[in-house]
């Protein structure tokens, strides 16, 4: 019995010991010690994160933002949406200045763009367009177009080079228009005598740093030109020594007389070019017109036309109202070319219209004496054949429309708006007159279909009419 109590103690006092043991145990071994405890989270530890990369915004809204600016023709907007790189290509005033060249080229009218589709990689994109040229030489013109973009910092942006304006541009490759020139078409009278043709004059000019004595040459060519001396000196004064300044111009047949003057005496530059030539001088100079720079309010409206801009235009008279006929519409080929200036692509042609002739009624000779019948007195004759053609048209006081034929100078347009007589009125269609007798017809028309009066009725005419009483004759 003694025996089994102690050995019932002996077990409870191991028992206590091997409980007391392992509540004295760490809850981890160190590092590098084996453990059978069950480590416990912290509780404040977070799982690890993997970042998630953020979408970018589509470059549609770019690429749509060009698209309007160019079909709007906002260059600088475009300019401002290229990436850096390429603005470092080329500058603003260099991307406007191509843009407006290659317009005035292609001779465009209008644009249109239609985007086609649009593809994205991480942070490049391609989209592709076609662009509509309305043009008024080469008709409508269709090219296909990638434009590359890119992101970056702030936002997408254009990668710019000049393909993206036409394919065939490149850096270094220029589209130029070569123009097949057309000739102005003829004025002509009844005998088909030329009023207004294509003809040469001489273009007087000096190069001041070759002038022997300014002052001298400046009286010789007053004489000449007929223009105020102080006028040529001022143009001579105002330019750099090596310029070329025109001073005026001579039909052939007048500088003849100063052929030796005009190429003997240094300074002098004289030089034959193609104008308009009016043979008749100043005979029915208001039927047949003049000529004159484009007016700037109207640039815009020649240019849907086909003009370059340049070109002198028919103003009034004939060279007015037949200018569509004469002018003819120029041609020629739109090509690329290189540095060296060799042709590299033919991109479109049009073909050349030369200008028609006019033929008029109008006869010279008797044109020339109701002129002298005139003399200086203000007025105008007409003469026409029953059948309504003109035979003659003259007016006084009349102007040279030679003087217009390469523009005219500030002296000569001034003398002329100046005149009290208004030389540039044409008093055969413009003036005012009373009707006269010619109201007569009016009368008897009036007379016979209210009155019943048959055409043989008649009446003497005292040349005064008491219709609102004998104390009030008409």
């Amino acid at each position: 019995m003694n025996s089994a109590k102690f050995s019932r103690r002996i077990f409870i006092k191991t028992l206590l010991a091997a409980v007391i043991t392992a509540g004295c145990r760490p809850i981890s071994s160190a590092p590098g010690e084996n453990s059978t405890a069950t480590p416990r989270p912290d509780p404040t530890a977070m799982p690890p994160v993997s970042p998630t990369p953020t979408a970018l915004p589509q470059p549609d809204a770019v690429a749509q933002a060009y698209f309007a600016a160019w079909e709007g023709l906002d260059f600088p907007a475009m300019y401002h949406l290229l990436t850096a790189e390429s603005q470092q290509r080329v500058t603003e005033s260099e991307f406007q200045s191509l843009h407006y060249h290659v317009f005035n080229q292609v001779t465009t009218l209008d644009v249109d763009i239609t985007p086609e589709t649009i593809s994205t990689q991480t942070d490049r994109a391609a989209a592709t367009f076609t662009v509509l040229w309305q043009t008024a030489l080469f008709g409508e013109m269709m090219t296909e177009h990638v434009m590359n973009l890119r992101y970056v910092e702030d936002g997408w942006r254009v990668v710019w080079d000049p393909a993206l304006l036409m394919p065939q541009l490149g850096y270094g490759i220029m589209l130029v228009f070569q123009e097949e020139g057309v000739t102005r078409g003829n004025i002509l009278a009844a005998d088909d005598s030329p009023l207004a043709e294509n003809g040469q004059i001489l273009s007087v000019g000096v190069v001041p740093g070759l002038l022997a004595d300014a002052s001298a040459t400046a009286a010789q060519l007053s004489r000449i030109l007929g223009k105020d001396v102080d006028a040529i000196t001022a143009q001579i004064n105002a330019a750099r020594p090596d310029w070329y300044v025109p001073l005026g111009v001579l039909d052939l047949d007048t500088a003849s007389q100063y052929g030796d003057l005009l190429t003997a005496t240094s300074g002098i530059d004289a030089r034959v070019r193609t104008a308009r030539a009016y043979p008749q001088g100043d005979t029915a100079a208001h039927v047949v017109g003049r000529l004159g720079v484009i007016p700037a309010e109207q640039a815009e409206s020649y240019r849907k036309q086909g003009y370059r801009g340049d070109e002198m235009i028919g103003q009034i008279g004939l060279e007015a109202w037949g200018e569509p006929f004469l002018a003819g519409k120029r041609g020629g080929k739109l090509v690329t070319v290189n540095a060296a200036g060799a042709v590299k692509d033919t991109i479109a042609t049009a073909a050349a219209v030369p200008g028609g002739n006019i033929h008029l009624h109008l006869d010279i000779p008797l044109q020339k004496y109701a002129e002298q019948l005139l003399g200086a007195r203000t007025g105008a004759i007409i003469a026409t054949k029953v059948t309504g053609e003109v035979l003659v048209m003259a007016t006084y006081p009349r102007y040279n429309p030679q003087s217009f034929a390469t523009g005219v100078d500030a002296e000569t347009w001034a003398g002329l708006l100046n005149d009290p007589l208004s030389p540039l009125l044409n008093r055969a269609a413009q003036g005012a007159y009373p009707p006269a007798s010619v109201f007569k017809i009016v009368s008897m028309a009036a007379a016979m279909e209210k009155l019943d009066m048959s055409p043989e009725k008649t009446f003497v005419c005292n040349g005064i009419w008491y219709g609102l009483g004998e104390n009030f004759p008409k």
